[in-house]
Order: C-alpha cells, then sequence, then structure tokens
C-alpha cells in the first residue's frame, strides 16, 4: 500500500468515469497510472464528482467540483485513502476549482446573491468563502498566474462578448485585456503595420 501510495503521488493523473448502477448514474474519481494500469477509485459515494485538479505541489490532493446532499455542486478535496473533505456547503453552484500555484487557495466560479457568477476563492484547508468580483455579468473558469498574484478568467460584459479579465488573487479592480487589444489596434501606427481595419 505504500508502494501504491508513493507512485500515485508521482505518476497518476485522474480520469473522470461513469459507472452505471441499477436506478442511476453518477460519476467518480478514478487513477490510473501514467504508463497504463489498474484503475484506482478514489470517491465511492452515489453522487456526481467532476472536473478533478491536482495540487500543483506534491500532488497528493485532488480538488474536484461533487453535487452532494445539498443538490447543489461543492468544491471538495479527497487524497489517497482518506475520505472526501468539503471545503464549502453553501446553497450555491460552486464550479471548477484551481488551486493557486503554492497550494494554499482554490479559486472557482460561483453563483451567489447577485444573480450573477462570480469568482470566488477558499483557503484550501478549509475556512470562509472570498468573493473576488460583485458586479451584473457573470464570470467563469478562473485561472491562476504562475505566481499566485493575479487570477484570470472570461467574462461576458457590455459588449455582449466573452472578454478576458484578470483581477489580483487578494481582491482588487478587474482588467479587461480588451482595453490593452483596443490600444493596440487603434494606434495609427499600428494599425497600418498590422493591416487592422476597425
Amino acid at each position: 500500500m505504500n508502494n501504491l501510495s508513493s507512485n500515485f503521488e508521482k505518476e497518476y493523473f485522474l480520469l473522470k468515469v461513469m459507472n452505471f448502477f441499477i436506478l442511476y448514474t453518477v460519476l467518480v474519481l478514478f487513477s490510473i497510472p501514467l504508463q497504463g494500469g489498474i484503475e484506482w477509485a478514489l470517491t465511492f459515494d452515489h453522487y456526481n464528482h467532476e472536473y478533478p485538479q491536482f495540487s500543483p505541489i506534491f500532488a497528493n490532493w485532488i480538488a474536484y467540483q461533487k453535487r452532494d446532499e445539498s443538490g447543489f455542486w461543492q468544491i471538495y478535496k479527497v487524497t489517497w485513502g482518506e475520505p472526501e473533505i468539503a471545503l464549502t456547503t453553501e446553497y450555491y453552484e460552486h464550479c471548477y476549482p484551481q488551486w493557486s500555484p503554492d497550494t494554499y487557495w482554490i479559486a472557482y466560479q460561483r453563483d451567489d446573491a447577485t444573480g450573477y457568477l462570480q469568482i470566488y476563492k477558499i483557503p484550501s484547508s478549509g475556512g470562509v468563502e472570498i468573493v473576488l468580483t460583485s458586479d451584473s455579468f457573470p464570470h467563469y473558469k478562473p485561472q491562476w498566474s504562475p505566481n499566485g498574484s493575479e487570477i484570470a478568467y472570461h467574462k461576458f460584459d457590455s459588449t455582449s462578448y466573452s472578454q478576458i479579465y484578470k483581477i489580483p488573487s487578494d481582491g482588487g479592480i478587474e482588467n479587461s485585456t480588451i482595453h490593452c487589444i483596443s490600444t493596440i489596434f487603434h494606434s495609427p501606427s499600428r494599425r497600418n503595420r498590422m493591416g487592422a481595419h476597425f
């Protein structure tokens, strides 16, 4: 078992596997060696588990979303041979967890009292959810910068299109990359040189 645990930390990746039961279907987490071999189940109950993400350091924890008894997607984590741990419990949809590079935080999208999807984060050890965005537009699929100082995501904003935004991971003012693109392409010298017409 110790050898399996060591191999799991170093060599395993996650598969989303569908198990068929008599009256229903659930998604559970499995791992499999990179070189192929026997699958190992990491979750076992009768709820759907999706979007597994290894922790970036040591890969000894996996964060994922689970539609549990609350009826909502919640953020969970699990490690080899241990029970699942729920990180969120509020009656909102929590989806697409992403570890911070130092593993201390997990960011995700969540709907809330604003009626829109917002970007949240929570300590990976458990604690209080922290909201990072709060306007009246939906925000999707956060991704951490390599140094953990910023979080990027896409947002359907007032342009009526999905735009790329970023925000400091400690919270603050959103910045849209569309402003950078607009500055580049509307500069006369750049516009002529790049053949763009706006």
